[in-house]
């Protein structure tokens, strides 16, 4: 909402439709414009190089570890030449969370 205040183009993208119904919401209360899609941001169909700058804010890290080589592919598809990327990240055990388990735990949790 911030940069869509500032007069930018803001894309949102979620696979939860929940998510996105929630964040219409307060886009709405808010009187800004975000155009949200939601998909699996692999199977996005958008042009590429048409973003000047891409924010994570949790994507990345509910992504299995052996897509995340995949993920970093599609943001440097997407973003335009001298494009951005900024990722929202937390402390392990940091005083808003932040999680020690290993990538290798993440996979047995996932995939057991």
């Amino acid at each position: 909402m911030y940069l869509a205040k500032q007069g930018c183009s803001v894309v949102g993208v979620d696979i939860s439709d929940h998510a996105l119904q929630w964040a219409q919401k307060r886009v709405d209360e808010a009187n800004v414009n975000v155009d949200f899609i939601c998909a699996n941001i692999f199977e996005l169909n958008l042009q590429e190089e048409s973003f000047d700058f891409i924010y994570d804010s949790g994507c990345f890290y509910h992504i299995a570890p052996h897509r995340r080589v995949t993920y970093i592919e599609l943001i440097h598809k997407l973003l335009k030449p001298n494009g951005y990327f900024a990722l929202c990240s937390f402390e392990e055990h940091g005083a808003y969370g932040g999680s020690a388990i290993s990538d290798e735990e993440v996979l047995i949790l996932n995939y057991n």
